[in-house]
């Protein structure tokens, strides 16, 4: 789970503050750029306002910018990306080596919420879905087949961690 308070949310909202994957950066500073127009980044996979999102599964709490013809978008994002606190990029990277972007995404989703996984949980992934717990009231561990809800962080196998999850998911697109 991410330890980020910008990326704390109220349990039960559908608005959600994500992580974007926007891919690989490039930085030219105010002194590249003409005078005045401050710091500047491309983004290979810029993500903006409006735009419609997948999770990445590979990353927790993580948003990718929704392909055409995507067949589950996860949510859109409402708000205008900005760095998190002190992290603003100074120099271009790679993807996964500078500070994720962070924006809110109107999650396609009931609500979501933080659940408990029993202590002999499953390994849990972005986009997994849950279950009720085999053998602990009140936990959750991950589902054998898809159903509507989505895992938003991760967990590894026998932890008996926390996981966000969202209920009541309803991004998938039928065919």
């Amino acid at each position: 789970m991410i330890e980020n308070e910008e990326l704390y949310f109220n349990p039960g909202e559908t608005n959600i503050p994500m992580q974007l994957n926007e891919g690989d950066m490039e930085y030219e500073s105010d002194e590249e750029q003409e005078f005045g127009t401050g710091d500047g980044w491309r983004f290979s996979d810029r993500i903006k306002k409006g735009y419609k999102v997948i999770l990445d599964t590979e990353n927790p709490r993580t948003v990718k910018r929704a392909p055409a013809g995507a067949k589950e978008i996860f949510g859109v994002v409402i708000t205008k990306p900005k760095w998190p606190k002190g992290q603003r990029a100074t120099e271009s990277a790679t993807n996964g080596n500078y500070a994720r972007r962070l924006a809110t995404v109107q999650v396609r989703a009931a609500y979501v919420t933080t659940e408990i996984l029993e202590a002999t949980n499953t390994a849990i992934s972005p986009g997994d879905s849950i279950v009720s717990g085999a053998t602990t009231l009140g936990c959750v561990d991950k589902a054998s087949a898809e159903n509507t809800t989505r895992a938003l962080s991760t967990a590894d196998a026998n932890s008996g961690d926390k996981v966000v999850v969202a209920y009541g998911f309803y991004g998938k697109l039928e065919d």
